[in-house]
């Protein structure tokens, strides 16, 4: 996990360290406090938060996925704080200012690191949304803008914990499919391997008109892609 940090764990690691180094040091504090300090650290903070939309292309949506227990931990690091302010409140009394500052321009960046990543997310919901909408059959994810972006991210990093997301390209052609009617499925070409597709897990297999799921009660029939692949078919021999 923090040997693959990204962009939103390093700085938030390294805003811990520059709160804790501020509360225990008043030359830090004053350094930071002044309004050279505080105008920098508002852009620090704005291009931490902005950083999806500055720099779409270095997203990894797989990290975020590994670093999700990393959420248990923040409650687990705020207990000695809470025993401090119970048992001891004098310690912090002198440093609350500080921390509570700090502390609430991490909250902010984070936030609009969270708005950020939405606005790019529906971003490329609508490129999805427009490649399914063009193409019939099978698309082959690197054959298209969506393999560089980061949406799914596990190409980015092969040794990542929580495995590979190849599989997750029919089910989000699915999930984001621009009408009922399927025309076709983006799929990873990792995925489209056979010798992968024996190994690993996955949903449903597009290439296995059987196995895809009945949503005909949501009113979604595949007739369009069974034409694309059966054109395909005949045109292989």
């Amino acid at each position: 996990m923090f040997t693959h940090m990204g962009w939103p764990l390093c700085w938030t690691a390294a805003w811990i360290v520059l709160a804790v180094t501020a509360a225990f040091s008043e030359t830090i504090w004053q350094l930071i406090s002044r309004k050279p300090g505080i105008f920098g650290l508002i852009a620090v903070v704005l291009v931490w938060g902005a950083w999806p939309l500055l720099a779409p292309n270095s997203g990894d949506t797989g990290l975020q996925y590994d670093h999700r227990s990393l959420d248990t931990l923040v409650p687990l690091a705020l207990l000695p704080v809470a025993l401090i302010l119970r048992f001891r409140p004098q310690w912090l009394e002198s440093k609350s200012y500080c921390l509570e500052s700090l502390v609430a321009a991490l909250l902010i960046a984070q936030s609009i690191w969270q708005m950020s990543t939405a606005v790019h997310w529906c971003q490329d919901v609508v490129r999805m949304r427009q490649i399914l909408a063009s193409h019939s059959g099978i698309v082959p994810v690197h054959s298209t803008v969506l393999a560089a972006d980061g949406m799914e991210g596990r190409d980015l990093r092969r040794d990542a914990m929580g495995g590979r997301f190849d599989w997750t390209w029919p089910s989000l052609s699915l999930a984001l499919a621009p009408d009922p009617n399927i025309r076709s499925f983006i799929c990873s070409e990792v995925f489209l391997s056979p010798r992968i597709r024996e190994r690993f897990w996955y949903p449903y297999d597009p290439l296995a008109p059987k196995t895809l799921p009945d949503l005909r009660h949501y009113g979604v029939n595949y007739k369009d892609y069974f034409a694309a692949m059966n054109s395909a078919a005949a045109a292989a021999k």
